[in-house]
């Protein structure tokens, strides 16, 4: 299952840097190329290659061991059906397994309730870090279930026996 999602961010990368891997490139590179070619050449070396493969990994080697296991798998995003589904089941307070406008609002009017960090009715451009906070949270929640994800499946390889395997 996680090759499937590796081999999509490997391609990704490589279709990044293909155009820009072309020996007579007349100009800098422009808008995503700038940040693989380094030296403002116009070309992308082997050095450039490297450490953009170097910082890619990083990326995906989310546990930061040195090898990209079913651990580092990103989560699985949730269809809009799911995320639709979870939002009703969240608002519907009676649950009769519907949302009134009632209980929409409420919901609402709670998000609301929680941003407005001075409690004055009014959200003000001071009032981010309570979003800023929010999102840590979030961020923390995400963490935490990916781990218990990560905790099921432990099969770990390496980058380089990943891509010397013969896919189907």
């Amino acid at each position: 299952m996680i090759a499937p999602r590796l081999m999509m961010a490997l391609a990704t990368g490589l279709l990044l840097t293909g155009p820009a891997l072309a020996e007579d490139a007349p100009t800098p590179p422009k808008g995503l190329h700038r940040h693989i070619d380094t030296n403002s050449d116009g070309k992308i070396d082997r050095t450039e290659n490297d450490a953009l493969e170097a910082r890619m990994f990083q990326r995906l080697d989310r546990n930061q061991d040195g090898v990209l296991s079913a651990a580092d798998a990103p989560p699985p995003v949730p269809s809009p059906q799911d995320r639709f589904a979870q939002m009703v089941k969240e608002a519907d307070t009676d649950g009769d397994g519907v949302v009134s406008l009632n209980e929409f609002k409420a919901k609402g009017n709670a998000r609301f309730d929680s941003l407005d960090a001075d409690k004055n009715g009014v959200l003000t451009a001071d009032e981010r870090p309570n979003r800023e906070k929010f999102r840590a949270k979030h961020a923390e929640w995400r963490r935490a279930r990916i781990s218990r994800k990560a905790r099921r499946s432990s099969s770990a390889f390496s980058l380089s026996g990943f891509l010397s395997t013969p896919q189907p």
